[in-house]
């Protein structure tokens, strides 16, 4: 079987910035890192990821915009590692504030 997370990293069109980021991961109530964030979606660093297509909502505290909080659904999971969630159903004002973030991560390094 094919992995996913090939496939997925094949078809990027937006940037990815890297670091480290707090969160939570509101489908179970567990606080994560997040990391890989683009404006359509993150990684999520989490012992026990959930199933793919199991939705959610991930608050990202984004230190220069603050905190957001994005309706997302599981692409793909990593047992004991993570998993990767594309954002859905995004509000204008939150995908500016994510498409800032992503800019100034991208900036720093």
């Amino acid at each position: 079987m094919k992995n996913s997370k090939v496939a997925t990293d094949d078809r990027r069109v937006f940037p990815r910035a890297p670091g480290v980021l707090d969160g939570n991961w509101f489908g179970n109530g567990q606080r994560c890192r997040v990391t890989s964030l683009s404006v359509v979606g993150c990684y999520v660093e989490t012992l026990s990821p959930p199933e793919p297509g199991t939705r959610g909502r991930v608050q990202i505290e984004l230190r220069q915009e603050g905190t957001v909080l994005v309706p997302a659904e599981v692409v793909y999971k990593e047992h004991g590692m993570g998993f990767a969630v594309r954002f859905v159903d995004m509000e204008a004002e939150c995908g500016k504030r994510l498409a800032r973030a992503v800019e100034q991560l991208l900036g720093s390094n």
